[in-house]
């Protein structure tokens, strides 16, 4: 700086303070402020001494210097001129991830604030919805000559990488994700053929999904990784609804594919036993919707918490619509379809076709509730008295469940 000797330079480097010639202010580079600071009286070096713990020979003579310089040199950072919006960031100023108000010059870092602002100015106090909200504002990096409160400072957009507008951590991380799976997809392999198999796209060699075939939903589950080299079309069978008792056999996979030498049936029996264990799921859910119904709010509230000690604002409901309900319950019952069909086919082949596989303390819950004396007769009661709810006869399927959750969970 041709204002400056050699000297000083020095000093002001030792001390972190650097001088914008441009705007005519002192800048403390030190990462805990990066912004200009007021250069009246001792304002400096009180600065230096109060928040820095800078010893009094090292700051020596700094006022005096300062002073020399005059205000046409060094004027008050809250009235320098601002840079044009869209600038490249100063590399010796703090950068702040804010949000903008798109409709007028609205600049804060608090999206409370931002959303209240929306609310009042353009939706006559209502809060706006979300897609709403997204068209009225920007994500953006501002940088300020001064610290202190929103309302004193004045604020600039940067740009970083050319960009103007950030995106939130969120969507700089799937980006990131995103990036690496490109980079170790292989882009030398072939093209497959594409088949559809229980809703769930796989190729004609069974590989994993390349990047560009995967969905959100594939991704986020891993099932493509999960059963990878397994049979898409017997896993679907498996989950497929039957939900009738007069049903016959259920075909799981046919003779000739994936080297069966023989169809792979659930058969009539089997079904006819399922579909009453379906039976006594509809039971069930009837009695935790009534008791939801008959439940205190207080309980509720504690419910839908996910703090143990805690109640949530709103207490927890059930779904409004009977078509949500009956969907609902289709997803319950093709589980249970899946899980006892799996457990009733051969160990060995279930592992070949599926890589299914049951813990041991599994199996002894699916062999106990399908040995149950409550399903040994399907044909004299109705599902309702066969499979009776907790709290009944001790007998019924309800009272086997009853004692042994209290066997497994309600242990001293």
């Amino acid at each position: 700086m041709s204002f400056a000797t050699t000297g000083f330079d020095v000093l002001l480097n030792r001390l972190a303070l650097r001088i914008d010639s441009d705007a005519k202010v002192l800048i403390c580079c030190r990462s805990t402020c990066r912004y200009a600071l007021s250069v009246k009286g001792s304002a400096v070096t009180t600065h230096l001494r109060v928040k820095h713990q800078v010893e009094h020979d090292e700051r020596k003579g700094l006022t005096e210097f300062l002073k020399g310089l005059g205000q046409s040199y060094l004027g008050d950072p809250s009235a320098a001129p601002l840079p044009k919006d869209g600038c490249s960031e100063h590399p010796d100023l703090r950068v702040y991830e804010v949000y903008a108000c798109r409709r007028c010059p609205l600049r804060t870092t608090n999206f409370s604030s931002l959303t209240r602002h929306i609310s009042t100015q353009y939706f006559q106090g209502q809060p706006p919805g979300k897609r709403e909200l997204d068209e009225f504002y920007d994500e953006v990096w501002l940088q300020a000559w001064t610290a202190g409160s929103n309302q004193s400072r004045r604020y600039w957009i940067v740009s970083r990488g050319g960009l103007t507008t950030r995106t939130s951590d969120a969507i700089q991380a799937h980006l990131a994700s995103i990036k690496e799976q490109e980079r170790l997809s292989n882009p030398g392999k072939d093209t497959p053929t594409h088949t559809e198999s229980g809703g769930m796209r796989t190729n004609s060699q069974g590989d994993l999904l390349r990047f560009e075939e995967q969905t959100p939903w594939i991704e986020r589950t891993g099932w493509d990784k999960t059963y990878h080299g397994k049979n898409r079309d017997v896993l679907a069978a498996l989950a497929a609804s039957s939900f009738s008792r007069g049903a016959g056999p259920h075909l799981l996979g046919r003779q000739g594919t994936n080297g069966l030498h023989e169809d792979i049936l659930s058969t009539m029996e089997d079904e006819r036993k399922i579909a009453a264990v379906l039976e006594a799921l509809d039971a069930l859910l009837d009695r935790c919707e009534e008791t939801a119904c008959k439940t205190s709010r207080s309980i509720l509230c504690w419910l839908r918490s996910t703090h143990a000690l805690a109640g949530y604002p709103k207490p927890f409901i059930l779904v409004h619509h009977p078509s949500s309900r009956r969907k609902y319950r289709v997803l319950f019952k093709r589980c249970l379809l899946l899980i006892f069909r799996s457990y009733r086919m051969d160990p060995s082949t279930r592992d070949r076709l599926t890589g299914i596989r049951f813990k041991r303390k599994q199996f002894r819950f699916l062999e106990a509730i399908w040995n149950h004396e409550s399903l040994s007769d399907l044909d004299t009661q109705s599902p309702r008295t066969r499979l009776s709810l907790p709290g009944t006869e001790e007998g019924s399927l309800g009272g086997f469940t009853q004692r042994r959750l209290s066997h497994n969970y309600c242990r001293g």
